[in-house]
């Protein structure tokens, strides 16, 4: 592990990359790399500090830049990217202003400036980057308004990932025209409702619009693929959850903090792939009894919702690392034996007479 600042003049010839990432290195980085035939400039994960500017030309022979992960501070709104670069990653670090809007005709591929202090509408600029596939706008708090409709350009896009914003308004139909297998846009202000034109979308298989204003019924459909991912909650959604999720491929799902109705039983099985399950805070009914978990499931939050029955016993065989069906209307002894002794008294909690280990023990009559 490296420590100390960056020497200057390291680099000599054409073509250089200079990677010195996930180091201890502290300083400025020296300005005379500005003059160097570059290639490839990594220094993430260290704690380098100052006003990078002068590594950005559009005359520069760079293709990738990696500064993530350290405390520089500059105006991004001053940024001129190379022409020729296809990876930008400045997420990380304190990083003002807006999205340069020199970026017309650049290469770029990758664009990452999460978690910084950008204050600006979503840059429409960057329907310009033609090649783009990643976008990520993690934890801005300052970006705002709508999703730009310049966007529809980017018919190469896989990933679109904005989160913890005031980023606002419907869930653009020209998201169409994108190759999204993931879609993100969370702890925003997304309003409407979700719309069906997403399971149009044929790679689609991560969707994640949790924490939003979005209201209406859940579409049947929106997944594809493999390794199926649907995080829907902490919005307003009403109505029943479709059938045909029963049937796909999904690894997670997380419809908690709705207002969801009806019976959602079809989403369990033994031989189903899903590891993570939370249907909390919802209106859902159905008899627990005889329902089967999923094996290989180790989430599973069922509370505060309006399930009857008893605790099924199908779930001594499943290895929960969290486990909770409090505040329902769950009656009788619960199960004991192999993995039901890792749920301690908060799993059953507020139920309408449930009884037996961790809970006090069953009446005899």
């Amino acid at each position: 592990m490296l420590s100390g600042s960056i020497p200057p003049g390291l680099l000599h010839g054409s073509f250089q990359f200079l990677i010195l990432s996930n180091n201890r290195l502290t300083g400025q980085i020296p300005v005379d790399y500005a003059h160097g035939d570059i290639d490839t400039i990594d220094l993430s994960h260290n704690q380098l500090t100052g006003d990078t500017l002068f590594l950005f030309d559009i005359a520069k022979p760079m293709t990738k830049i990696d500064l993530s992960w350290n405390e520089l501070a500059f105006d991004m709104t001053k940024v001129r990217l190379p022409y020729h670069l296809t990876y930008l990653d400045l997420s990380h670090n304190h990083i003002k202003g807006g999205v340069s809007k020199s970026l017309k005709d650049i290469k770029l591929r990758y664009f990452n400036v999460s978690y910084n202090d950008l204050c600006a509408h979503v840059p429409s600029a960057l329907g310009d980057l033609s090649m783009l596939e990643t976008i990520q706008l993690r934890r801005i708090p300052g970006l705002y308004g709508s999703i730009p409709s310049t966007l529809d350009k980017l018919s190469r896009l896989v990933l679109l990932q904005i989160s913890d914003s005031s980023v606002s308004g419907p869930i653009p139909e020209f998201l169409l025209k994108m190759n999204l297998s993931a879609l993100a846009i969370t702890n925003s202000k997304l309003t409407g409702s979700i719309p069906q034109f997403l399971s149009h979308l044929p790679n689609l298989r991560y969707i994640n619009l949790s924490g939003n204003k979005l209201t209406g019924s859940i579409p049947p459909g929106l997944l594809h693929a493999s390794f199926r991912v649907l995080i829907l909650s902490n919005n307003h959604l009403t109505g029943e959850i479709p059938e045909g999720y029963g049937n796909d491929d999904i690894d997670t799902i997380d419809l908690s903090h709705s207002q969801l109705t009806g019976d959602p039983s079809f989403l369990f099985s033994t031989t189903k792939p899903t590891t993570k399950i939370d249907l909390s805070l919802n209106m859902l009914e159905f008899d627990m009894t005889q329902v089967r978990f999923p094996y290989h499931m180790t989430y599973l939050d069922l509370s505060h919702n309006h399930i009857k029955g008893e605790v099924a016993k199908s779930l001594r065989d499943i290895n929960l690392e969290y486990f909770n069906v409090s505040y329902n209307e769950l009656c009788g002894e619960i199960p004991s034996g192999r993995f039901m002794a890792s749920h301690g008294t908060d799993s059953y909690l507020h139920n309408k007479c449930l009884c037996g280990t961790p809970l006090p023990p069953c009446k005899k009559w």
